[in-house]
């Protein structure tokens, strides 16, 4: 899992967001543990921009996998902030979009 991957955001944990790079031409974002938590090998975003939209709209919930996974419905889903926890959130804030 840990192979091909440019590590640019340090979660804090030991854990990092990383650019796909076994992908040609397509950098996911995915999430790598250090200790095989429950996140680890998720695609967070297909792209960067996507991951800047998609995190921004969730309000920029926490980097650590159990701060945003109620926001993904699979492995590869990436954050939806469309789906119904990404609403009900915002709505405990009163945040619309």
């Amino acid at each position: 899992m840990w192979h091909n991957k440019l590590a640019f955001l340090e979660v804090g944990n030991g854990d990092y967001f990383a650019f796909n790079l076994s992908e040609n031409g397509k950098h996911s974002i995915v999430y790598l543990s250090h200790d095989d938590g429950e996140g680890h090998g998720y695609i967070i975003a297909n792209d960067f921009m996507e991951l800047l939209d998609h995190w921004s709209r969730v309000c920029f919930v926490g980097a650590e996998d159990w701060q945003w996974i109620s926001f993904v419905q699979s492995r590869e889903s990436g954050i939806l902030p469309d789906s119904e926890s990404a609403i009900e959130f915002r709505k405990q804030f009163d945040i619309t979009l």
